[in-house]
């Protein structure tokens, strides 16, 4: 995998009006490869970005590029129609051919450029219409051009600093980034507190530490399970303060459990409708499990089913998370 590191300067904030863009490799991949490119146009740069060899993957990571920059070298219909890792409101990966990806890298220093080193203020004449220099390209300067390649050093400094710690924590010698810090830190957290006996080999050598093997079904209850209601509490006294009450979001307080408590067989999947004297025997033999349960209210004004849980205790102690759903 060859990386490379990029920016854009374009007048009016329009990246579609490209006044120049700068790109380092992370090093030079063979003795004909500069320390840096300079391009005047987006098809001058894409044009360079189909010379590179397709023999290899080639990884070209812009802060905020997905949001931006990206569209200096293609148009909106090209973007819709490229195949991307994304979720409904974020792309954090284009990929151009088959061998081309372009990465977000905000995605994992969710903080402006200018919080990893000095950055110099954007010259007037790339942001203000009125200024004579405005869309000349004869008007840039080598000042100009220093200007941009400051952000592409401190962008390359502290992905390639990011990723010798990520390989450092993990213990992964040739470990790639991930694609947000999320997920860094979920894989860092794996690599060095996932039990012993949750790792598996891959079939071409080497410990696999990031997958569990859940059956489809087991997968999915432990989904239903694991989201819920509302975390309030309603004493029914409004108005007036409660005391000794506390409220814990469930979700933000999963990693520490994962950490720190025993988690269910995910093997064992009960098919009938739970009954209180199965879950009475969980309990009793101090096995952790996880509940989708729905639950009806009969009649208005009781809420004797909440004793199914023991409400005054916590509910995460005792590893059950419920669905309270369809209450009539």
């Amino acid at each position: 995998m060859r990386l490379y590191y990029w920016d854009i300067e374009s007048w009016g904030l329009n990246p579609k009006n490209v006044a120049f863009i700068v790109v380092m490799p992370e090093k030079p991949y063979h003795k004909r490869m500069k320390e840096e490119y300079v391009f005047q146009t987006g098809q001058e740069m894409r044009a360079w970005v189909d010379s590179l060899p397709k023999s290899f993957r080639h990884v070209f990571y812009a802060h905020n590029g997905n949001n931006f920059d990206i569209y200096a070298l293609f148009n909106a219909q090209e973007l819709v129609d490229m195949p991307k890792l994304a979720n409904p409101s974020t792309v954090f990966q284009f990929q151009y051919g088959s061998n081309v990806l372009f990465r977000d890298s905000y995605q994992l220093l969710s903080a402006p450029l200018s919080a990893y080193g000095a950055k110099g203020i954007t010259p007037k004449k790339f942001i203000d219409p009125k200024n004579p220099d405005f869309g000349r390209l004869e008007s840039i300067t080598e000042e100009d051009l220093n200007y941009c390649r400051l952000d592409v050093v401190i962008l390359r400094d502290a992905l390639t600093t990011l990723k010798a710690l990520y390989r450092e924590w993990t213990g992964l010698e040739n470990a790639g980034l991930p694609l947000t810090a999320a997920s860094m830190a979920y894989r860092v957290w794996c690599a060095r507190f996932w039990p012993e006996e949750w790792t598996w080999m891959k079939e071409e050598g080497g410990k696999r530490f990031f997958s569990a093997t859940f059956s489809n079904e087991a997968n999915e209850a432990a989904r239903k399970a694991y989201y819920g209601g509302r975390v309030m509490v309603f004493p029914g006294l409004e108005g007036k303060a409660v005391q000794n009450v506390m409220s814990y979001d469930r979700n933000s307080m999963f990693p520490a459990e994962m950490r720190n408590q025993i988690l269910p067989n995910a093997d064992k999947v009960f098919h009938a409708n739970p009954s209180i004297g199965r879950v009475h025997r969980l309990k009793k033999a101090g096995l952790p499990y996880w509940g989708h349960v729905v639950l009806s209210l009969e009649r208005t004004g009781s809420y004797s089913f909440l004793k199914w849980f023991e409400i005054k205790r916590p509910i995460w102690e005792k590893r059950l998370t419920a669905s309270l759903c369809g209450l009539k």
